[in-house]
């Protein structure tokens, strides 16, 4: 027998988007509260670079490369995109 996913679908098999809205519907979702100041251009503009390319690998960058500055624009044209 092959091994369903905790969603009960086959790993690797193709599945519609009405499948997988199906199979996420009664998922359990914890919603999580934000904390601290949200985040700013100007906050990034004072962030230390380890923080910087943690928020670069959170919003998909695999490896990030560059200088502080280079890093930072990187992550403003990122989180800010469609401004």
């Amino acid at each position: 027998m092959t091994k369903l996913n905790n969603d009960g679908l086959t790993p690797g098999q193709p599945v519609s988007w009405e499948e997988m809205v199906k199979a996420n519907a009664n998922r359990e979702v914890e919603v999580v509260e934000p904390t601290g100041e949200p985040v700013t251009r100007e906050s990034i503009a004072k962030m230390r670079k380890d923080d910087v390319i943690d928020l670069l690998k959170a919003q998909g960058v695999e490896e990030p490369d560059g200088n502080v500055p280079e890093l930072r624009k990187q992550l403003i044209a990122i989180m800010f995109a469609g401004d």
